[in-house]
């Protein structure tokens, strides 16, 4: 364990250590319209049987972009029907983080509003939660591709899954929360010695 995590408390380290092996990067780009469809069937399997066409439809509405289309195949998973046909990819996004617990909307919202990766311990203090609870709720959110961890130089950071997250969750951020977090950020990142100025 090194960077950022070995500051982190014990049962935040020991959770995260043992989730490392199963994270995978790649790049991704747009696919053709046959890898994409065929992308939409495998990202359905879980759902058993669904209707005859659904892929298809769904590889269509994301215009062969990877994370377009896994967006729209869990809002078809999560509310069983396509999201709405002028439906913005940011709308979709915003109403499955509405589907988080208070606590881990708190954890989304602060990483959105830092606009930098984030130190774990940095950003557990930032949204005002326990470790424990934190290690749950970045769990869930990884598992949701709403956030990824970023490892580098600095050690291992936070942040959004993608740049979409963050235009979907900040315009729903009112000033006075959105002041809030700014003030909790602030305060959290005082102990992180590598912040950006």
């Amino acid at each position: 364990v090194n960077g950022e995590l070995g500051d982190a408390n014990e049962p935040l380290r020991q959770w995260l250590t043992r989730q490392e092996d199963r994270v995978a990067h790649m790049r991704i780009r747009e696919l053709r319209s046959a890898a994409v469809a065929e992308l939409a069937g495998r990202l359905l399997e879980p759902a058993g049987k669904i209707r005859q066409g659904t892929p298809k439809a769904l590889a269509a509405r994301s215009q062969g972009h990877p994370l377009t289309l896994d967006t729209l195949v869990r809002h078809y998973l999560l509310n069983g029907e396509f999201p709405g046909e002028h439906d913005s990819l940011e709308l979709v996004l915003w109403r499955r983080v509405q589907m988080l617990s208070e606590p881990a909307r708190d954890v989304l919202a602060c990483l959105c509003v830092a606009r930098v990766p984030l130190p774990l311990d940095v950003a557990a203090d930032a949204a005002q939660i326990s470790p424990e609870s934190f290690a749950r709720h970045v769990a869930t959110m990884r598992v949701a591709n709403l956030i990824r961890m970023v490892r580098d130089s600095h050690g291992e950071r936070l942040t959004p899954a993608h740049e979409a997250i963050r235009r979907a969750v900040l315009p729903q951020l009112d000033e006075r929360r959105a002041e809030q977090l700014h003030r909790q950020l602030a305060l959290a990142m005082v102990t992180w010695q590598a912040a950006p100025a």
